[in-house]
């Protein structure tokens, strides 16, 4: 799940409607939708049995399945992100982008 659709599932918690989630975020109601079926997804694997993830506290809220345990973790430090690419594939461009943000995160 990225980050945005995190963002997205949460500013729709508030909303609870499509259309004013859409404008707040400064995206159409069909990426709205888009992400809201994605979490459904990933809960659906959950529930198959498929799947373990670590999803938004917030979601037990809106999809109470009776199999599903929501175990939030409050105490969490603060997610890292990374960029990840398979190396054999790189490109000029990946190579100057990591550097770029070498540069940044050294600055």
């Amino acid at each position: 799940m990225e980050l945005r659709d995190i963002e997205i599932f949460l500013v729709l918690a508030e909303e609870l409607h499509f259309g004013r989630t859409a404008q707040r975020l400064h995206v159409t109601q069909a990426r709205v939708s888009q992400a809201i079926k994605q979490q459904e997804r990933q809960l659906k694997a959950v529930g198959a049995g498929q799947a373990v993830i670590a999803g938004v506290a917030e979601a037990a809220r809106f999809y109470p399945w009776p199999d599903l345990l929501y175990l939030p973790i409050r105490d969490a430090p603060p997610i890292e992100w990374a960029l990840v690419w398979q190396t054999s594939t790189e490109s000029r461009l990946q190579r100057a982008l990591a550097q770029a943000v070498l540069d940044l995160r050294d600055a």
